[in-house]
């Protein structure tokens, strides 16, 4: 297409693969790991399940203790439990 009305279908072509995102790949289940709190039954039970459908190993299942009362952790909390 020749003219103005080519040149626009051609910009617009342009724009949409320039900001669609590249498909996105699925991660396997040995790069997903679970993070559980252990003093919250409710998390023990919704970790369990989620890593038994995803067949989660066990090596990346992380547990922590947690006061389930707790809306955040100081970043002191947090680098003592990453440790």
């Amino acid at each position: 297409m020749k003219g103005p009305r080519g040149c626009a279908v051609a910009f617009v072509a342009a724009c949409e693969i320039a900001i669609w995102p590249p498909p996105a790949c699925a991660l396997e289940n040995r790069q997903l790991g679970v993070i559980v709190n252990t003093w919250d039954p409710l998390s023990v039970k919704v970790g369990e399940y989620y890593a038994a459908k995803r067949r989660i190993p066990f090596s990346t299942i992380i547990k922590v203790g947690i006061a389930p009362d707790r809306a955040a952790l100081t970043r002191k909390e947090f680098e003592a439990l990453k440790q």
